[in-house]
């Protein structure tokens, strides 16, 4: 909505609902280094609900000043995420089975909030010169509730709260003539991550993560039909609730459980590309290099004669990408 030629007011909103029910069926044989029989049984599984629902929706506020190309924003995004799941196991046929229950049921609800708070100011100066300079606020808050109940009368409840709290400024200055082109930013991100058992004895946890991300990009423009371009950046990936929550499920023969103490991730990437525009033919190839030394990595380990499968920032990721793209008319 255009309440004049100075402000301007969007609004955008979106989502997407899904509900599943499967049935499975599997037969599990362990056996030790030699080929000797441990146990053996047929696992039922049955799911007659995994549902999820998806909402997200955005309001900005732009004002733009009379000198030429200078705007102030202001922004609030909300996004919303619910699962809810309920199943059932039962084994059958079991030879010498390692546990005391034959059946369990399982009912699981996650929800996830996040909202955005974001204030953008833009200024271009002396012609060809532009600075950019921003703050941002985000809560993510997530909260799950898991409970077990086993034929054998013990069932697990585990109720689970993880807040998030991410604080960030920005600012980015750009150079632009007939030739060269020039970008430098920096963002500074503090994180407080909290974790909380309400229904449960175990400590609380919490952290701070702090971050420094830079970026630069160079393009020098050789004449009207070639370009070259420089750029390097840097970005972060913060574990969700899944990865997080601390609930252990699964069968006798593994168990999946999160790790409350995962650390953001940081991957960083430099790219050089090329552009040859002409009136029939373009051109456009690019070498780019990614990098990462804490990727967020599942691993698993034996104990008792069960698979444990967790996550940690344990993985190592380099890639090499050359692209190429060609049009002709």
């Amino acid at each position: 909505y255009d309440i004049d030629t100075l402000n301007l007011i969007t609004l955008s909103f979106g989502g997407y609902f899904f509900n599943t029910a499967t049935t499975s069926m599997q037969n599990i044989t362990m056996t030790d280094k030699s080929g000797l029989l441990l146990y053996q049984y047929n696992e039922i599984g049955r799911n007659p609900k995994y549902q999820y629902f998806d909402f997200n929706g955005k309001i900005d506020y732009q004002h733009l000043t009379h000198r030429k190309g200078e705007a102030l924003t202001f922004s609030y995004l909300l996004s919303t995420t619910n699962q809810e799941n309920s199943s059932s196991v039962s084994y059958e046929d079991k030879i010498n089975f390692p546990l005391s229950y034959d059946s369990l049921s399982n009912r699981s609800n996650l929800n996830f909030y996040e909202h955005t708070f974001q204030f953008d100011w833009t200024r271009p100066f002396a012609q060809k010169h532009k600075v950019e300079m921003g703050l941002k606020y985000i809560l993510r808050q997530n909260f799950s509730k898991t409970l077990y109940e086993y034929n054998n009368g013990v069932n697990d409840n585990t109720h689970f709260n993880h807040i998030t709290n991410i604080g960030a400024a920005y600012a980015e200055y750009s150079f632009n003539s007939k030739k060269w082109g020039a970008r430098a930013g920096l963002r500074y991100e503090l994180a407080h991550l909290k974790g909380r058992y309400p229904d449960s004895d175990k400590p609380s946890f919490s952290s701070f993560i702090p971050d420094l991300v830079p970026t630069l990009s160079l393009s020098y423009k050789i004449n009207d039909a070639n370009t070259l371009k420089l750029n390097y950046a840097t970005r972060i990936n913060r574990p969700g609730i899944s990865y997080l929550n601390p609930a252990e499920e699964g069968s006798p023969t593994s168990v999946n459980t999160g790790n409350p103490n995962l650390k953001s991730v940081r991957h960083n990437s430099l790219k050089l590309s090329y552009m040859l525009i002409k009136p029939k033919f373009n051109l456009n190839t690019s070498v780019s290099y990614e990098f990462s030394n804490n990727v967020l990595t599942s691993y698993n380990y034996v104990k008792d004669n069960v698979v444990y499968r967790t996550y940690d920032n344990i993985g190592n990721r380099h890639n090499l990408d050359i692209n190429a793209y060609l049009q002709w008319n």
